[in-house]
C-alpha cells in the first residue's frame, strides 16, 4: 500500500514538472521570434559561421573567423549547427527549449545528488523563478546556458566524489570543457567550489583528495592558457574596483537578476527572496535542532 502511495506521489510531481517545463516553453513557441536584447546578434554570428564559405553572401570578404579556444563559442556552434537543418529563427527557438529544459533538470540532477533518496523539494520549485532571468532575457545566451552547466558539474562531482576513476574524471573535465565554451564566470566558480569542496569533504581520505584535486588540473591549465590573451589581462594595467560592491550586493539579497521588464516585478523577487530565506532558516534547524541528515 505504502508503496502505491509513493508511486502515485513520484508520478504527481512528474507531472507538474513536466507541466511547468511545458508552461515555460510557451513564451518561446507561441511567437514568431523571440525578443532579447543580444539574442539576434547570436543568431546573426551563428549564420555568419553557417555560410562563410558561401560564395553568395560573400563573408570572406568582411570577417575573419577567430579560432582562438575563448569562452562564449557554445551558443554560435549550436545555432550553426541547427541551422543546417532548419531557418535561422527556427533554430534559436530550439536552441532557447534546450536551455529551459536543462535548467530544472539540472536543479533537479543537482538536489538528487546531494539527497538522492528524497522527491525534489522547495529548491527545485524555486528554480522556475530564475529561467526567465535578466541575463537571459537580455540575450547573454552562453552565460544562461552556463548556469545548469555549472549544477550539473557539482552535482556529478558530488555522486563520484568518494571513487573517482579514469571515465568519472573524463566525464567531469568534458563538462568542464562545455562550460568554458559557454562562459568563463560560472567555469570559475565551478573550479573554485569543487576544489574548497573537496578540501572540506575529502580531508579524511588524502588520497580521493588529490585525485580530486588532481582532476581539476586540465581546466586549471586551460583557463591559465587563456587568461594571458584575454581582455581581462591583456588590455593594460589590471585594477580591481570596490566602489559597486553595495550596489551588487543589494541586488544579490533583492534578488534583481529577476527584475526584467518593470520594476513591478521587484515584488515577486522578494518574495522569492522570502522563500528561500525561510527555507534555509527551516533546513538549518532541521540539522542543528533535530539533527535531520
Amino acid at each position: 500500500m505504502w508503496q502505491k502511495l509513493d508511486f502515485k506521489r513520484s508520478e504527481s510531481w512528474r507531472i507538474i514538472l513536466f507541466s511547468l517545463v511545458a508552461l515555460h516553453l510557451l513564451p518561446i513557441w507561441i511567437f514568431p521570434f523571440f525578443p532579447t536584447q543580444d539574442g539576434v546578434s547570436h543568431v546573426y554570428n551563428a549564420h555568419v559561421l553557417r555560410e562563410y564559405w558561401n560564395p553568395a553572401y560573400d563573408f570572406q570578404t568582411f570577417y575573419d573567423i577567430n579560432w582562438n579556444l575563448f569562452p562564449n563559442w557554445l551558443s554560435h556552434f549550436i545555432l550553426a549547427a541547427l541551422m543546417l537543418f532548419m531557418p535561422p529563427l527556427l533554430a534559436e527557438k530550439l536552441f532557447l527549449s534546450i536551455y529551459v529544459i536543462l535548467f530544472p533538470l539540472a536543479i533537479s540532477y543537482f538536489l538528487r545528488s546531494l539527497h538522492p533518496d528524497q522527491k525534489p523539494t522547495i529548491p527545485l520549485w524555486i528554480s522556475f523563478f530564475f529561467i526567465y532571468n535578466y541575463l537571459f532575457l537580455m540575450g547573454f545566451y552562453n552565460y544562461a546556458v552556463s548556469i545548469p552547466l555549472f549544477f550539473l558539474m557539482i552535482g556529478y562531482w558530488w555522486r563520484h566524489k568518494g571513487g573517482l576513476h579514469l571515465r568519472q574524471i573524463i566525464t567531469l573535465n568534458l563538462l568542464f570543457v562545455v562550460t568554458y565554451f559557454a562562459h568563463l564566470v560560472p567555469y570559475v566558480f565551478a573550479i573554485g567550489a569543487i576544489g574548497l569542496l573537496s578540501l572540506l569533504t575529502l580531508f579524511r581520505t588524502p588520497k580521493q583528495l588529490l585525485v580530486s584535486l588532481a582532476s581539476l588540473l586540465p581546466p586549471s591549465l586551460l583557463l591559465l592558457i587563456y587568461l594571458p590573451t584575454s581582455d581581462l589581462l591583456s588590455g593594460g594595467q589590471f585594477k580591481i574596483g570596490f566602489g559597486r560592491v553595495g550596489d551588487l550586493f543589494s541586488n544579490f539579497l533583492n534578488l534583481k537578476v529577476l527584475v526584467a521588464l518593470d520594476d513591478r516585478q521587484a515584488t515577486i523577487a522578494k518574495a522569492v527572496t522570502a522563500i528561500v530565506v525561510l527555507y534555509l532558516v527551516y533546513s538549518l534547524w532541521q540539522q542543528v535542532v533535530q539533527g535531520s541528515p
